[in-house]
């Protein structure tokens, strides 16, 4: 599954970006350049889906997909598809991999996960009155929702261990036997104590990566259906309450956001903030993918906005470099990427 996601990622980028560019959009790192990245290339499915995944592994990965002859000219931290791995990337069912939306739920899923695990532990010991258990989640606010849970009126556990099975059930009949008892050997409870990932690894004959994925990818199914019918899955609408936040933004470009929405010019803004001008024309792009009716044309005049489509329709490549040479020297790259921002949709389309 792993090697499945650096392929289609590898497939996307093509040779524009560098793989470190999808090594960060896998960590979810939030910078202007990454958010970008993620955007422009459409790999928002993929965003901070594996924020635990470090250079190393990550750059073994990248090796044994040359080795195998997957893919090519890793060494100068730019590669492309071989026939081979457009074959690979081709013949497998990519039904599993479409299930993750790191863009939407990267933000949800550690604090859900949580909450999830702690809540089924504490709920199985106290349906049989067992008082003295290690939990096995440590953070505190994770604790402290749990506390505020058992002591809110009318809780049971038996009831809620009961109702939380049914609509676990309903959810697992959409996905593999296979998955879901990957994710049910990850729970602990009375009766057991759950599965670590390199134990699940072992017992399951996978990679650590790919179990890390497949346990990633129930959770955002479980909350793609939350999203969809919040009343059907009552407790698990519960336990996620609280944790939908607006993430299309990072927090530095939606202050920045603020001061535009008031008509404060770039220089203000910087000043004000404190902040170096480029940084503020990073936010700008950054906002360009998401509100579409920014007013740029104090940023760009309409004759230029236009030159830069016709430029960007013919550029064979799409990189920003081939752009440039293909526009007057008074047109900035800040302009390129503007364009390339508000027109995101319509080039992906």
């Amino acid at each position: 599954m792993f090697q499945l996601i650096l392929l289609s990622c590898f497939a996307k980028i093509k040779q524009d970006r560098s793989i470190s560019s999808v090594y960060h959009i896998l960590k979810g790192k939030k910078s202007a350049q990454t958010i970008q990245d993620m955007r422009l290339y459409d790999l928002g499915s993929y965003f901070g889906i594996y924020k635990s995944l470090n250079r190393a592994e990550f750059d073994e990965e990248v090796r044994y997909l040359n080795k195998v002859g997957a893919i090519s000219n890793p060494t100068d931290n730019f590669v492309y598809l071989t026939n081979k791995g457009k074959d690979i990337l081709n013949s497998k069912n990519q039904l599993d991999i479409d299930i993750l939306n790191g863009q939407a739920f990267e933000h949800i899923a550690p604090l859900f996960e949580k909450r999830f695990m702690l809540a089924i532990q504490v709920a199985s010991h106290l349906r049989l009155n067992k008082l003295s258990f290690i939990p096995i989640v440590e953070d505190e606010t994770a604790q402290k929702w749990i506390k505020e849970m058992m002591i809110s009126k009318g809780f049971s556990a038996n009831l809620f261990l009961s109702h939380l099975y049914d609509e676990l059930l309903e959810i697992g009949e959409s996905l593999s036997n296979y998955w879901m008892e990957i994710f049910v050997d990850r729970i602990t409870s009375d009766k057991q104590v759950g599965q670590s990932i390199q134990q699940l690894s072992i017992n399951y004959n996978k990679s650590n990566h790919d179990i890390h994925l497949i346990l990633t990818a129930v959770f955002h199914y479980i909350f793609t259906k939350i999203e969809k019918d919040k009343y059907q899955y009552k407790l698990l609408a519960y336990i996620s309450d609280g944790l939908w936040i607006d993430n299309s933004l990072t927090i530095s470009a939606r202050k920045t956001y603020e001061y535009v929405q008031q008509g404060y010019t770039i220089e203000t803004i910087a000043k004000q903030r404190n902040l170096k001008a480029n940084t503020i024309y990073d936010h700008l792009i950054e906002i360009a993918y998401v509100d579409k009716t920014i007013k740029w044309q104090t940023l760009l005049p309409d004759a230029n906005y236009f030159k830069i489509l016709e430029a960007i329709k013919k550029s064979n490549t799409g990189k920003l470099k081939d752009i440039k040479q293909l526009l007057p020297e008074s047109i900035s790259y800040f302009q390129i990427r503007l364009v390339i921002a508000l027109n995101n949709e319509k080039m992906m389309g």
